[in-house]
């Protein structure tokens, strides 16, 4: 198969797209293109923000007669350094700086969503492919204990919602019929709950709970001791993680 051929650059331009032999403008997934051009691009930002560098994009085009999209930029040095590295943390070359775990896995799954064409960047060097599988991470299971409220009981197959106390957290839980009766009978009650999560690298894929004691008339003062202990014990695991509720109410269905 002969590579289609690649377009004039305009100066200031820095290109992100598709391709692939069955890959025309009139045949491509727009909606699912546009979502990995725009994690990508926002991974790109994060990466210049916390290298202090400026990076704005100040228009776009769409290159006629291919499926990549032409971003102008007065800074295009600095957005085809940090391609570079945010390409090396999405293949997982090297490990994802503190404040980009969620960035990096949004640009994966987008990627995920292109198994049939060849995602690329280009820089003045030259067009850099990237991937659209990942081996999933090393699994790890912990056990720990948090006050929570709880939100939710039902299904065919029982899941219970705890809100963690102090962090206005989700958690959608696997649980037992008869821990998810007991729940049943404290709905927006407060519990000390003993869950168990297991991840997959970075990612939470799912949670149990295991048992609970119910709380009665907990004291502001309590409630802050115990989220300070619970967070105290399994925090470090989300140090790098942005936002907490989203990475784990999006992350177990």
């Amino acid at each position: 198969m002969k590579p289609p051929p690649q377009q004039t650059r305009h100066p200031n331009e820095f290109l992100v797209g598709v391709e692939g032999e069955e890959v025309t403008p009139e045949s491509f997934d727009v909606l699912v293109s546009l979502s990995f051009l725009h994690a990508f691009v926002q991974l790109m930002q994060s990466v210049a923000k916390a290298e202090n560098r400026t990076l704005d994009f100040t228009g776009l085009r769409v290159q006629r007669g291919s499926v990549a999209f032409a971003l102008q930029t007065d800074t295009l040095a600095v957005a085809e350094d940090v391609a570079e590295k945010a390409q090396l943390y999405v293949v997982g070359a090297v490990p994802t700086p503190r404040g980009l775990q969620t960035q990096v896995g949004e640009v994966r799954e987008s990627l995920e969503h292109l198994p049939n064409v060849t995602p690329f960047y280009e820089t003045r060097e030259g067009r850099q492919s990237l991937p659209t599988a990942f081996p999933p991470g090393p699994t790890c299971v912990e056990t720990t204990e948090f006050r929570a409220v709880v939100h939710r009981v039902g299904g065919v197959k029982p899941r219970v919602v705890l809100v963690v106390t102090g962090a206005e957290m989700e958690l959608n839980l696997r649980a037992e019929q008869s821990i998810a009766q007991r729940a049943a009978k404290h709905l927006y009650g407060v519990v000390d709950a003993v869950v168990t999560l297991i991840w997959e690298g970075e990612k939470v894929v799912e949670c149990e709970l295991h048992d609970f004691t119910p709380v009665e008339d907990p004291t502001a003062e309590d409630e802050i001791v115990q989220w300070r202990r619970w967070f105290a014990e399994v925090g470090s695991k989300w140090d790098d993680v942005d936002d907490l509720s989203a990475e784990l109410r999006g992350d177990i269905q």
